[in-house]
């Protein structure tokens, strides 16, 4: 199955050209789904609804967060993603129409499109604290990646 990760949009450390850069999120997910940075990337497609970082000042990502661009590139993505789509955040699942997708669960789209919701692996994201959730969502991963 063809795997594809949907975060909100690029992170600071992105560079033009660049859909995805290797930072901490990036490292997060490695770790959870058992394997390095260049297995996950080898094994997984990576894409951002918006392209470009809102900025260092933005305190929280619904101070900057353009729900219509997102849901406006989410019926775009739809189109040109196979697979599964793994939104990376409760707004990625939003702008997909899916926003009351539980954590880890799977949802198909079209026959060709499914979306899972899996909460972002940042250090601000405190659903990671519960030691519950973090072997939950290893073995979610896990087992996509075998």
């Amino acid at each position: 199955m063809k795997l594809t990760f949907v975060g909100q949009a690029p992170s600071r450390r992105t560079r033009d050209n660049q859909t995805w850069a290797p930072g901490l999120s990036t490292l997060a997910l490695a770790r959870l789904a058992g394997c390095d940075y260049a297995t996950l990337t080898a094994r997984a497609d990576f894409r951002n609804l918006l392209s470009a970082f809102p900025g260092r000042r933005a305190s929280n990502w619904g101070d900057v967060f353009d729900a219509r661009a997102a849901a406006e590139a989410a019926a775009r993505l739809s189109t040109e993603l196979t697979g599964l789509a793994i939104c990376l955040g409760r707004n990625v699942a939003r702008a997909f129409g899916r926003g009351e997708l539980p954590p880890l669960s799977i949802v198909a789209l079209s026959d060709e499109l499914s979306l899972a919701l899996l909460p972002h692996p940042s250090g601000r994201n405190r659903w990671y604290n519960n030691p519950a959730n973090r072997a939950a969502a290893a073995r979610f991963l896990r087992d996509l990646f075998r």
